[in-house]
């Protein structure tokens, strides 16, 4: 599959694509929400598939920041490596809500990605018929149990009753993958969970696990 025909399957069909491939999304440092220019790499390896023989080619988005800053926008081209999602970067408990939390408009950038979640929270929702989600930072000074709650607590106050959770020690144990895309009149969420093997140089991926259709 050559790159412009993997980032046609990821923007389209992101389901399908991370059933077939490994999927790590690089985030950036001070970038804050919104739509967001991507390049999509192949690394020419491979991660082994958990209870199947075949592995999965690997793939690494990352902000394009040599093509205007990453930012979209009239009269900016994309390369045949490059597409545009709505980025959701990773934030800290204490940061305020209005710069942790997206709302991305579906006519606009249907593909949303955040960086991988290596310990951090995904909280989104759909409350009143608009996808909003944030990418929560635990902090140092807590243990995993307190920041779990902590986490959870933040983003239910901002996202309300409808609020969902991707946690490390609960939805995944080492490294999650999270892509959504507003598809046939509604928003869905993806998570791809790669586990790392005691005893092996690769990387064991479970199948698209915790798929929610909001």
């Amino acid at each position: 599959m050559t790159i412009p025909q993997a980032i046609q399957l990821l923007t389209t069909d992101p389901k399908s694509f991370l059933k077939k491939n490994a999927l790590i999304i690089a985030g950036a440092n001070g970038r804050a929400l919104g739509p967001t220019i991507f390049q999509l790499l192949n690394h020419g390896t491979t991660l082994q598939q958990r209870n199947h023989n075949s592995p999965r080619p690997k793939y690494t988005a990352r902000v394009s920041a040599g093509n205007n800053g990453g930012n979209p926008g009239m009269g900016v081209a994309l390369a045949p490596d490059e597409f545009v999602a709505y980025y959701i970067p990773m934030k800290q408990l204490g940061d305020a809500a209005a710069t942790v939390f997206g709302q991305p408009n579906a006519a606009v950038t249907p593909l949303v990605l955040t960086s991988q979640l290596t310990g951090c929270t995904f909280g989104f929702s759909n409350t009143g018929g608009n996808f909003m989600a944030g990418h929560i930072q635990p902090s140092t000074q807590l243990s995993q149990s307190v920041n779990r709650a902590a986490m959870g607590v933040m983003a239910s106050n901002t996202l309300g009753a409808n609020t969902k959770l991707v946690q490390k020690g609960g939805a995944y144990t080492h490294v999650a993958t999270v892509v959504a895309i507003y598809r046939h009149n509604t928003w869905k969420v993806y998570m791809q969970r790669i586990d790392y093997i005691p005893g092996a140089n690769a990387i064991g991926t479970e199948e698209i696990h915790g798929i929610t259709k909001l």
